[in-house]
């Protein structure tokens, strides 16, 4: 008798913390599925390539001379030979499709002159 009591004791243990288990499974809110950003598979226009490069020269020229290598140090068309050799070893070989410009809507940010 005093085994039957002590094994019918486990089995009520074992099925309070098997429901207690699966009360807390079922409470938990289910992880929010996230969708992938996508990416984009096609290559970066020439443009998208020299942004950067071009973008820490102006920002190093800046430092500089605290104004822009444009014609009156503000905001327009970059003068390359300002940048060339201190800033970039180059200019980049694509301008004249890219025609880069200092920003005037987000001073000192370079940006393709239909953009700016």
């Amino acid at each position: 008798m005093k085994a039957r009591y002590i094994i019918m004791t486990i089995v009520i243990i074992y099925l309070a913390i098997t429901l207690i288990a699966a009360i807390f499974v079922i409470k938990e809110e289910p992880e929010a599925e996230t969708t992938p950003t996508p990416t984009s598979t096609a290559p970066a226009s020439n443009c998208e390539q020299d942004e950067m490069d071009i973008q820490a020269a102006l920002d190093g020229y800046y430092d500089d001379n605290t104004s822009w290598p444009t014609a009156n140090g503000q905001s327009g068309d970059i003068i390359w030979d300002e940048l060339i050799p201190e800033y970039m070893s180059a200019m980049p070989i694509i301008d004249s499709t890219c025609d880069w410009h200092v920003s005037s809507y987000l001073e000192g940010q370079v940006c393709v002159a239909h953009t700016c």
